[in-house]
């Protein structure tokens, strides 16, 4: 297995390189990222998760710095494109009307 991944990091182009090297979001992040996927706002994340706003907000934009996003759409599917985040609703979150 480890040869097999030297062989893709040598004949991956750079940017895949670098994406590879990165380290993964923490799994607070995931949970924020999960639920801006479900279209909540910051405000409706902080209450599911019972943190602040302003807590919220640096998970979101850690994450963001992190997969290279520039938008919450942007980080929706780079998360999801990435497999960080699985694509399915979370409990207890109604999506928004």
């Amino acid at each position: 297995m480890h040869a097999q991944l030297e062989v893709l990091d040598r004949e991956s182009p750079a940017p895949v390189r670098a994406f590879l090297a990165r380290p993964p979001i923490t799994p607070r992040q995931r949970e924020v990222v999960a639920l801006v996927i479900e279209g909540c706002t910051n405000v409706e994340i902080a209450g599911h998760l019972q943190i602040s706003h302003r807590t919220v907000q640096s998970h979101v934009a850690a994450a963001m710095r992190q997969l290279e996003a520039r938008t919450r759409t942007q980080l929706a599917v780079a998360a999801l494109r990435s497999g960080l985040v699985p694509l399915h609703p979370v409990a207890g979150v109604s999506p928004p009307a």
